[in-house]
């Protein structure tokens, strides 16, 4: 599911190479990303994204209840 979608406004701070735009996805697991990326039927589809952008990339992230054990 589509978490965010944006176009970048501003930096409030830090000195990264901001992102024309950003879309953050949540997926069920690991493994469905995997899915996604690899299946067959939707190959034609990543060198559109990866083409059509300017610095494309994909991070993996942990959902903040995967790591609430570790901030106690």
């Amino acid at each position: 599911r589509v978490v965010a979608l944006g176009k970048f406004r501003e930096s409030a701070t830090g000195s990264i190479e901001p992102r024309t735009v950003m879309i953050i996805v949540e997926w069920a697991s690991k493994e469905a990303f995997d899915h996604y990326r690899d299946d067959p039927a939707l190959a034609d589809l990543h060198p559109h994204r990866v083409n059509g952008t300017k610095n494309y990339i994909w991070h993996l992230f942990d959902k903040l209840e995967d790591l609430r054990p570790i901030l106690k």
